[in-house]
């Protein structure tokens, strides 16, 4: 028999080793990332690091020089200019990282670059003494920079310029053009001129060239610090610092990112771009994904250039902050680069201007745009992010334009081609072999751990599946007195021994030999029961694992499956309803009729009373148009345009009413000309007009019609800039505007459903530079879809475009609406704080000046105006508000504004509220009008919209939540089965065990393999106690064993006189077939 503690370990084992097989098959792809993980951190000492420090993969350099024929007519607007292109001029490029330094507290590493290019002349279709005609780069770059400069310092630097800069042409060789460089008078002249003395002088080279002085120099590159990886493996060899700074220097609201070529984001995901950073162009440059491919046997994804990542801040959002003074007038297919060519106006475009506006080809002649020669294409491996393969192409070209006393100043405005570059680098052969393992060990992995699964099953089961068929099919031995005779020789040696079906395993063993009973096969139907309680014991593992796992990642596939529905786009369930709301849309406004004017002054000793007005109800027919898909980043555009229509049965007030408000127009003017000459003139014109602290509209003009103001009339004159608008209104001219709440950039949810409404630009803008800091950033939704799965500790955002910010809203309590469980999110503190109690909003305080509690500055986001927004009546505000007027009275009920969302799919049940308009009056020194008036916040209107789903959407709504709940019942029923399956079995055999005769389990305790008989009558007791005999006619004495019999339909019997004392058992005698003669 086998032993119990061999028994244990195996079974443990097994186990063991089954248990950690289904993990690792569970969490395979995170094995594998923490193994990529710990290969590919960078480190020192490691393969990784000096593939990276030095990489044994050759780039492949092949430079275009366009060459300018007809340079000569320059100054004739009507013949193009025209280029011929030279080259290719070949070089291999070996590159090397120098000065290498670990940073262990933020996890970076920094290095200065270094490459060298060899000139290949059999793969060269030129030499490098070839005559290059180009454009004079130096004057040209130097008008440019005169446009920044004082009159007197342009006066000196046009003087130089006409002594040592008369050419508008240069002709150097192909060789001074690219790595040599060349000198120039006006580089030397800038060498002598004391330093800082002209800026605009200040060389940073003794000569110049398109791509002097990389060949062998350290500087031109400029300081790298990357992301080891270490702390997050999602930064590996991302940017960090480069010249010591995390943004560009001439483009200081860009942050530095992108990936420095080496490593990329892993795994890499289907429809997301990736992005470089490029020293080259002192900015980040994106990639877009193409599609699949197989590059040399492994799959690969394809990115390629598209039009979108040439584009400047104007029609590409995520190029905006480049964004200089001339991107408006750019058109799309240029980025500008001025700041890495030291101010020189160069911009970057794909070879030929390709892909770019069809402007640029037609300005020039020569250029012949070629998607086989010209795009730019990266080929990844997916899991690692590896390099397989790399064609980078891009352009330099020039801007020359007519400017007084420029020696262009008669040419067209033309952007010169100057020079493309083709980079292709390819994976070597042996890097490919490790790549090609990648997929192997993947498979292999996956092999082990099936392997693994069955054999710890195997270990598991095994020796506990033939104790229990053991104890299942033997019989359970009672003991009986019985004295022991010999056989004789001749029986002995005959083989007469009786085999009995009963006496399975049954040893004797005597002093000088043993003599075992087989045990006959087994039955059929016993096999057939054991493999299906075996299959049910597996069963039960596999709904125990299957629970396991839905129990931890179930609402996340639901929600990823209904996101797969739900997802925004021309074709989708949601797309009508979001396009042209299906409910009715109610806009009450209310208004402050001030009825005190005449007592605002500094000692009248009476505060502002304000009688509120309405509400005027209008009905909302909302529309979104000029809507336009990307792709690329899963985003949708649109503008907002809304009708509204007065309804006069559901208002408490006509548009004919007169209201008495403040003359905000008058006191702007005031303020903005205080302390200039123009303060006299504001005065002169507020006496001219009878202008008073107050003006007195009807309802209508006061909303959507607006009305005349002579300061505007006035304002449009002199300073158009300021004055958008020919009418003033407080709604004026949101009925029917497009362009009322600006250009909306919102994500679709194709790629992320969390991320479905969440806006992504405002006016191509994500940051409005309106607040300071992350206040500034452009997030949160848009008001129709928020994050799926919330929770009562989560803050939601509704980014309002007429504040140029997004107002956080926080759980308050759990409602139901229409029967639906759901979670009310409201307008807080946290809503209209400016730093005071939540020190992350005090970048909304606007020039320092943080007002208190209860109001929120949107002047950068009106026009400059002394505008403050809050809740209805100041409701949350600090009482210094309340205390300064009179007329308002704060109620939760009325002026809370909320959203009621159903957590799991994170749509608006019921929405309501709004915000009030207020204008911060205050004394203006020197007005005839505002030079006396108390400092007050003067609320001018507020405005509620109310949305709340019909019971037919609710209930479609209704089928999340249950849908959640189906899944977590699912589970439990998966545990709760996996468990009866995975114990039962056991837990039977147990109780039977604990249940059954001592001698049953005395058994079971002590196998029959450790009995022994003796030759001598001392060590016959444990015989005498098993067997009794009879004597034989032969002479021999044949044994009576009583054993258990297990048939079920066995009963009490009576056997040589015996009677059973259990039902059980039968006594097996002497003339039985299963008594057994044993000698001695």
């Amino acid at each position: 028999m086998i032993g119990k503690e061999r028994i244990l370990r195996t079974s443990a084992a097994g186990l063991l080793l089954a248990t950690g097989s289904l993990l690792s098959l569970i969490y395979m792809e995170r094995i594998e990332r923490w193994v990529l993980e710990w290969f590919m951190v960078l480190r020192p000492g490691t393969f990784i690091y000096d593939l990276w420090q030095s990489p044994t993969i050759q780039t492949e350099v092949d430079l275009y020089i366009f060459n300018w024929t007809n340079a000569e007519d320059v100054t004739n607007t009507t013949i193009k200019p025209r280029f011929e292109e030279l080259g290719p001029y070949h070089f291999t490029e070996k590159m090397q990282k120098l000065n290498v330094e670990w940073h262990d507290d933020n996890s970076t590493v920094s290095y200065l670059r270094k490459s060298r290019f060899d000139f290949v002349p059999e793969k060269s279709a030129g030499l490098p003494s070839d005559p290059v005609v180009a454009p004079n780069l130096i004057i040209v770059g130097l008008y440019q920079k005169m446009l920044r400069i004082n009159p007197f310092m342009r006066s000196l630097m046009i003087m130089a310029l006409n002594v040592y800069g008369k050419e508008t042409t240069m002709v150097k060789t192909a060789s001074e053009w690219m790595f040599d460089g060349f000198e120039t008078p006006l580089i030397k002249m800038g060498k002598v001129l004391p330093p800082g003395l002209v800026p605009e002088m200040d060389f940073a080279y003794e000569k110049v060239g398109y791509a002097y002085p990389r060949n062998g120099s350290m500087e031109i590159y400029g300081h790298h610090n990357v992301y080891t990886g270490r702390d997050n493996f999602e930064k590996l060899g991302q940017i960090a610092r480069w010249r010591y700074n995390n943004v560009t220097e001439d483009s200081p609201r860009c942050k530095l990112k992108g990936s420095t070529g080496e490593f990329h984001p892993v795994p890499l995901l289907k429809g997301k771009p990736i992005s470089y950073f490029l020293p080259d162009l002192c900015r980040e440059f994106q990639i877009d994904y193409f599609g699949t491919t197989t590059f040399r046997g492994i799959d690969a994804f394809v990115y390629k250039g598209s039009a979108r990542n040439m584009a400047n801040g104007t029609d590409n959002p995520d190029n905006s902050c480049y964004c200089q003074d001339n991107c408006q007038e750019v058109r799309s297919g240029l980025l500008n680069i001025s700041s890495c060519w030291y101010g020189a106006p160069v911009f970057a475009s794909y070879p030929h201007f390709y892909l770019a506006d069809p402007y640029y080809v037609e300005q020039v002649e020569g250029m012949k745009p070629d998607k086989d020669r010209h795009e730019m294409v990266v080929i990844l491996e997916p899991k690692t992010g590896m390099l397989l393969e790399i064609k980078a192409r891009i352009m330099a070209n020039l801007l020359v334009e007519p400017k007084t006393q420029s020696l262009y100043r008669k040419a067209r405005k033309t952007f010169f081609p100057l020079i493309w570059a083709d980079y292709h680098v390819q994976i070597t052969d042996d890097l490919l072999l490790y790549m090609k393992l990648v997929p192997v060990a993947e498979w292999a992995g996956k092999v082990c751990g099936v392997l693994g699964v069955v054999l710890g099953v195997v270990m598991l089961f095994y020796y506990p599946h033939q104790w229990i068929w053991k104890k299942r099919f033997m019989q359970r031995i009672e003991i009986n007195t019985l004295e022991v005779t010999r056989m004789s020789e001749s029986t002995k040696a005959s083989g007469a021994v009786e085999e009995s079906s009963l006496l399975m395993g049954l040893t004797y063993t005597g002093a000088k030999e043993e003599v075992r009973i087989p045990c006959p096969s087994r039955k059929m139907t016993s096999r057939v029961r054991h493999c299906a309680r075996l299959v049910i014991v597996l069963l039960g593992i596999c709904c125990i694992t299957s629970g396991v796992y839905l129990f931890r990642n179930w609402i996340e596939m639901f929600t990823r499956m209904r996101g797969k529905e739900m997802a925004l786009s021309p074709t989708s369930r949601s797309f009508e309803g979001w396009k042209v709301s299906p409910l009715p849309l109610n806009f009450d406004v209310y208004l402050f009729n001030w009825t005190n004017p005449e007592d605002f002054y500094v000692g009248s000793g009476k505060k502002p009373r304000f009688e509120q007005l309405g509400p005027y109800r209008f009905r909302e027919s909302p529309d979104k148009v000029d809507i336009d898909w990307h792709n690329h980043n899963y985003s949708v555009s649109f503008h907002k345009k809304s009708w509204f229509y007065f309804d006069a049965e559901a208002s408490n007030g006509s548009l004919s009413d007169m209201v008495n408000t403040v003359n905000s127009v008058a006191h702007s003017a005031a303020l903005r000309s205080a302390g200039t000459w123009g303060a006299h003139i504001v005065n002169i014109f507020s006496n001219m007009y009878d202008q008073k602290v107050s003006v007195t509209k009807t309802a209508e003009e006061l909303l959507f019609k607006g009305y005349e103001h002579p300061f505007v009339t006035i304002g449009k004159i002199f300073r158009p800039e300021d004055v958008p608008y020919h009418r003033i209104g407080f709604q004026y001219p949101r009925n029917g505007s497009a362009a009322f709440d600006g250009d909306i950039n919102m994500f679709t949810g194709a790629d992320d459903i969390a991320k479905m409404g969440q806006i992504h630009t405002w006016n191509n803008l994500t940051h409005t530079n309106a607040f300071e800091g992350s206040c500034g950033n452009v997030h949160g939704s848009m008001g129709e879809f928020f994050p799926p799965n919330l929770g009562t500790n989560d803050t939601v955002y509704m980014y309002m475009p007429k504040m140029c910010r997004a107002i956080p809203l926080d759980y308050t309590e759990t409602v139901t609406v229409h029967g639906v469980t759901a979670y009310k999110y409201s307008g807080t503190e946290h809503a209209v704080d400016n730093g005071t109690l939540y020190p992350e909003t005090s970048c909304y305080c606007v020039n320092g000046k943080c007002s208190p509690i209860g109001v929120i500055n949107i002047g950068p986001c009106a026009f400059n105006s002394s505008v403050y927004m809050s809740f209805p009546h100041f409701y949350k505000g600090d009482p210094s508000y309340l205390d300064a007027i009179e007329g308002l009275l704060p109620e939760r009920e009325k002026h809370e504004f909320f959203m009621t969302l159903e957590p799991n799919a994170g749509v608006p049940m019921d929405v309501g509220g709004g915000f009030q308009a207020n204008y911060f009056m205050e004394p203006v020194e020197g007005n005839n009008i505002f030079g006396n008036v108390p400092t007050v916040m003067m609320p001018m209107m507020w405005c509620e919209e109310r949305v709340r789903v019909s019971e037919e959407i609710a209930a479609d709504i209704s089928l999340v939540p249950l849908i959640v709940l189906l899944g977590q019942i699912v589970t439990g029923i998966l545990l709760a089965g996996g468990l009866i399956c995975t114990c039962w079995y056991p837990t039977r055999q147990v109780t039977h065990f604990c249940q059954s005769d001592p001698k049953a389990k005395a058994s079971v305790l002590r196998p029959l393999t450790t009995f022994g008989v003796s030759s001598s009558a001392a060590s016959a007791p444990p015989l005498s106690q098993l067997f009794r005999t009879n004597q034989s006619e032969t002479g021999n004495e044949r044994v009576g064993v009583r054993l258990l019999d297990y048939r079920r339909d066995s009963g009490v019997r009576e056997e040589m006189g015996a009677v059973e004392g259990s039902p059980r058992e039968r006594l097996i005698g002497m003339e039985s077939s299963d008594v057994i003669a044993i000698t001695r």
